[in-house]
């Protein structure tokens, strides 16, 4: 898959994010079965999933993973 960079408002952005999801997840399934995706939470989970959440996948093939993007030590406080 090749990176690419999408500017725009929210709607734009989660119109995008939920086409290439719906594509991805699709052509994944089809080939291995099950489709991995790795999730940060904050302000990206409260924008974006429930757009996902609305998406036609199977989502019983579908295993989640809660990230945090930040690069701290474990025990620094944030």
């Amino acid at each position: 898959m090749i990176p690419r960079v999408v500017i725009g408002d929210l709607p734009e952005l989660q119109n995008v994010l939920a086409k290439e999801c719906e594509k991805q997840a699709a052509e994944v399934i089809a080939r291995r079965e099950k489709f991995i995706v790795a999730l940060p939470g904050g302000s990206v989970a409260t924008a974006f999933f429930p757009t996902l959440a609305a998406l036609a996948i199977d989502w019983s093939r579908v295993e989640l993973f809660w990230i945090d993007e930040r690069a701290v030590p474990p025990d620094h406080p944030d």
